[in-house]
């Protein structure tokens, strides 16, 4: 078993076929990402730390980034989408990874689970808009690539290390950018296959789930991206939230 080591930067650079914004140590990727697409960074330019300081998942929730272990990524995307679409662009980046790294299941709407139920990765995406328009996507993914011991604070968390093995994080970093945003840009054309391939793949379908102060069984996915739960008084969808998994509604 390898320790930490230090991402290649200069490996990075040469293997991506995108604008690379490559960081030993900065404070968030997504950050960085939201300012490069602000002055006009192109769709396809990537950010990518060894180490964050203030990452951050979604409910601005602090994200865990230790040095030479994970990856910490984002991506600026400038997907043709009515702002109405907008939901499904973190569905998409799932979908993306997903097939990149087909042992992980997807859990509504932005994690990543290893087959066990730990958690091993979490996307956060954020849109400008143009009118009624996206004009640009961050999106960021925070994926545990070759950690293999967690604080007892993260006792839910796992690793594709404690899946199937340690992975080069460089290669990884390729085929993810270009998985995510292949999804991304397949909503320009419809969202069938983004959905479909997040029900399939769905840990939260067909289980009891608390959202707030909704509480039953998720029943479906909308065409939206809306999590559809099946309670007492009717189906409800939800468009956003934090989903609780509980082992009976009783």
């Amino acid at each position: 078993m390898s320790g930490p080591r230090a991402l290649d930067r200069g490996a990075l650079v040469r293997a991506c076929a995108r604008p690379v914004h490559a960081f030993d140590v900065c404070d968030s990727t997504n950050r960085i990402a939201a300012e490069l697409a602000a002055a006009g960074a192109p769709s396809g330019a990537l950010v990518v730390a060894d180490a964050q300081t203030a990452g951050r998942g979604r409910l601005a929730r602090t994200w865990a980034s230790p040095a030479g272990l994970n990856l910490y990524l984002s991506l600026v995307l400038r997907p043709s989408l009515a702002a109405a679409r907008a939901p499904l662009i973190c569905l998409a980046a799932a979908a993306g990874i997903s097939d990149t790294l087909g042992e992980l299941a997807i859990k509504w709407p932005n994690d990543l689970l290893a087959p066990d139920g730990r958690k091993v990765g979490g996307i956060l995406a954020s849109v400008s808009l143009t009118g009624m328009r996206v004009d640009a996507a961050v999106v960021g993914v925070g994926l545990n690539v070759n950690q293999r011991s967690f604080p007892p604070a993260l006792s839910g968390a796992s690793s594709l290390a404690l899946i199937g093995g340690e992975r080069d994080r460089v290669s990884l970093v390729v085929a993810l950018a270009d998985a995510i945003e292949a999804r991304v840009f397949s909503l320009e054309a419809g969202a069938d296959g983004v959905l479909t391939a997040c029900r399939e793949r769905s840990a939260t379908l067909g289980r009891d789930v608390r959202v707030g102060d909704i509480a039953g069984r998720a029943a479906s996915i909308r065409d939206d991206g809306a999590l559809v739960i099946a309670t007492a008084d009717g189906e409800v969808p939800v468009l956003t939230g934090d989903v609780e998994m509980v082992s009976s509604m009783g």
